[in-house]
């Protein structure tokens, strides 16, 4: 069985303009003879009758499980998307500082290929730490699995992503594409936290401290083997911890 919460196969759907639906298939056999099931069967066999979105066969057997099997296929619709989301019933309208006030979303996949707008990354937050959520801290995108991805993105200035406006609106769900805009910051303000804290992020520090410690263990690694010391123990002599 699969539990997906309604709101995000509803908004999978409805970007893959496609129904949700279940297909299904059970069968049950019955060991003793049964006058309801021999008066269905009559002369025959086996037996099949259809319905909507339903087919059930009944087939007289000699197997050890029993007298009669008894099979269904069918098929029903879970959900179909309305053409414009429920809860967004009214044109999309965003305002993005970079791009200009009041933006609909057909300006938007109009726009052309370096039309960007910006964001506090703080909009990665709901994402981290959930498995079904794949976060690149050095780009700043996430992907869901094969439903969604935020990419053409980057991660710029120290706490900012920048986005690609025309595949933000063509790639997403319009409930992501409204979370993000909360975050829409304006480009100067961008470019003042650069001048002032410098291009590197989060993603670039913790990747530079990772290899800085890597590095380290390498340079120590070298210097035991040049004293001729082929085994230590690495909390000893990088972490100095002493044994007891």
């Amino acid at each position: 069985m699969v539990e997906v919460e309604r709101d995000y196969i509803e908004g999978y759907a409805l970007l893959k303009k496609c129904v949700v639906g279940e297909f299904y298939y059970e069968e049950r056999w019955v060991k003793n003879k049964n006058d309801k099931l021999e008066t269905l069967l009559g002369d025959e066999e086996c037996i099949t009758k259809r319905e909507t979105n339903k087919k059930i066969q009944i087939t007289k057997g000699t197997s050890p499980l029993g007298l009669y099997l008894i099979q269904v296929w069918g098929r029903r619709k879970i959900l179909e998307p309305s053409v414009v989301s429920k809860t967004h019933s009214k044109p999309l309208v965003l305002d993005w500082p970079s791009f200009k006030p009041s933006c609909i979303k057909d300006e938007a996949i109009r726009s052309h290929m370096f039309d960007y707008v910006y964001a506090k990354d703080d909009y990665l937050i709901p994402f981290e730490n959930e498995d079904m959520y794949t976060i690149n801290p050095t780009t700043g995108s996430v992907s869901c699995a094969t439903s969604w991805s935020i990419s053409y993105c980057q991660r710029i200035g120290r706490d900012f992503v920048r986005f690609e406006l025309k595949k933000l609106y063509e790639d997403l769900p319009t409930d992501l594409i409204i979370e993000i805009n909360k975050f829409a910051i304006s480009e100067e303000e961008v470019k003042h936290n650069i001048s002032e804290y410098r291009d590197r992020n989060i993603g670039i520090r913790a990747k530079e401290l990772i290899y800085g410690y890597l590095e380290m263990f390498n340079l120590l690694s070298e210097l035991f083997k040049r004293c001729g010391v082929n085994e230590y123990d690495d909390k000893n002599y990088v972490l100095g911890h002493d044994k007891k």
